[in-house]
């Protein structure tokens, strides 16, 4: 009962808190000193309400396994403890593709870069009862932190964390949260926050990695990491599951790279793509073909990029294949009204 009513308070602080705050700026019959310390109070128990790290229990069909969350992280420990709270999926689609993948490999090696608290890279070595090699790739020191404190909690020893920000070369660059963007002669002021960044290619040879499948949400810097990856793209890769992001984050963090030259790469490197409908769907928005492992999908060729990628303002999610009869993989694709394309 005392976790039910803790997650409630979670998921209710912050509304309350940003109407009082509204309505101490709008509402001119209601005292201002009063929505005002109302507001206050709220915001009070809702900081105070992040401020312990916390460990959540998750469930994925039947297999389970824990996450760390590290204080003061808001998004991460609302997204999770919400998660936990309902036994729901994250990302349902691309949880489902990465299953089905999986058990297509004989020998899977799974790599997650931008892992950020290691919900995929727990899951997968969860689901391959901890026996093959899986590397989070992360460039924030506190979520790598995170990721290490889950892999103890769970029992993973081949889980592997790598606290290395990318790029298509050697640059600096500044890690804020979740993102990474160039940072040329320090000018963020923020010394601490400055890192060295490298191509995946180097790694990989580094640390001899050798991943067969990749996930890749890097929040627009997709296009520096693709550029900085093709040997391994080229050798040992054989899918990658690429959360493509808007147009305005592409230009901020991977600026100079288009989304049509993202594909001409993954063609160069012999990758067949498809556009796979459904990333941003909770699971309780009806998609009901998914509990049967099926996937509304389209294969994108140079003559329907421009179609199938110009109006598309959210997050996209591509799966690219070294097999080109996905059909054989991940089944028929569906026609389904619940997913627009």
């Amino acid at each position: 009962m005392r976790g039910f009513l803790k997650n409630l308070s979670l998921r209710f602080l912050d509304p309350l808190y940003y109407f009082f705050a509204l309505l101490s700026a709008l509402s001119p019959k209601l005292s201002k000193g009063v929505a005002s310390a109302l507001a206050y109070t709220l915001g009070l128990a809702t900081r105070a309400s992040y401020s312990k790290p916390r460990t959540v229990s998750l469930r994925v069909n039947g297999t389970r396994f824990r996450l760390f969350l590290p204080e003061r992280h808001k998004h991460a420990q609302q997204e999770y403890t919400r998660l936990a709270s309902d036994d729901a999926v994250y990302e349902p689609v691309n949880i489902a593709l990465l299953t089905r993948l999986l058990g297509h490999l004989g020998n899977p090696s799974f790599m997650d870069i931008g892992a950020f608290m290691g919900y995929f890279a727990c899951y997968v070595s969860s689901f391959l009862g901890g026996r093959v090699d899986v590397y989070a790739v992360e460039s924030n020191p506190q979520f790598c932190e995170a990721v290490r404190r889950s892999a103890r909690l769970n029992g993973f020893p081949k889980l592997r964390v790598h606290n290395v920000a990318l790029s298509e070369g050697h640059e600096l660059v500044a890690i804020r949260d979740v993102t990474v963007l160039s940072a040329p002669g320090n000018r963020f002021g923020m010394r601490r926050n400055i890192v060295h960044a490298m191509p995946l290619d180097e790694l990989c040879e580094r640390e001899a990695l050798h991943p067969n499948i990749v996930k890749m949400d890097v929040h627009g810097a997709e296009g520096k990491v693709l550029r900085g990856m093709r040997q391994v793209l080229r050798t040992s890769v054989q899918f990658l599951l690429l959360e493509m992001h808007p147009v305005n984050l592409l230009k901020r963090y991977s600026a100079g790279i288009s989304r049509e030259e993202m594909l001409s790469l993954l063609e160069d490197c012999g990758f067949t793509s498809f556009h796979v409908a459904g990333l941003r769907y909770p699971s309780s928005d009806g998609l009901r073909p998914l509990e049967t492992g099926s996937f509304s999908y389209r294969p994108i060729t140079p003559e329907t990029r421009s179609l199938l990628l110009f109006d598309r303002r959210l997050d996209i999610l591509i799966l690219a294949s070294k097999f080109h009869d996905i059909e054989s993989i991940i089944g028929s694709s569906i026609e389904d009204p619940s997913l627009s394309w």
